[in-house]
């Protein structure tokens, strides 16, 4: 049994009043625990806007920066649930996730 399968992410929960609040940063891909030179991805922070769930921020990874991404803006966005999970890590205390967006649609 692994951690994924007694925690969960939520996915409707943080699907939709997404607002963009960090500009897109590389992540670099890791080996022996020591980032390489290699970009794996882009990630930003967001925050739900509104709703029950306002508040809640968090850190979404896509392969590229979504084009046509602003800061401050509010999106729905689409996760790649299989590539999506929650892990802990050695220097860290509690839980993690990694969050990979497959897509940023803006809100009106």
């Amino acid at each position: 049994m692994e951690l994924k399968d007694i925690v969960y992410i939520d996915f409707k929960a943080i699907q939709n009043h997404a607002m963009l609040i960090s500009e897109f940063t590389e992540v670099f891909e890791f080996k022996d625990n020591k980032p390489t030179k290699n970009v794996r991805g882009y990630k930003a922070e967001f925050v739900i806007s509104e709703g029950e769930f306002m508040g809640i921020r968090f850190a979404v990874e896509f392969d590229r920066i979504p084009k046509g991404a602003e800061l401050m803006h509010k999106y729905s966005l689409e996760y790649d649930e299989e590539e999506s999970s929650v892990y802990t890590s050695k220097n860290k205390y509690g839980l993690q996730f990694k969050l990979v967006g497959l897509s940023l649609i803006e809100e009106e």
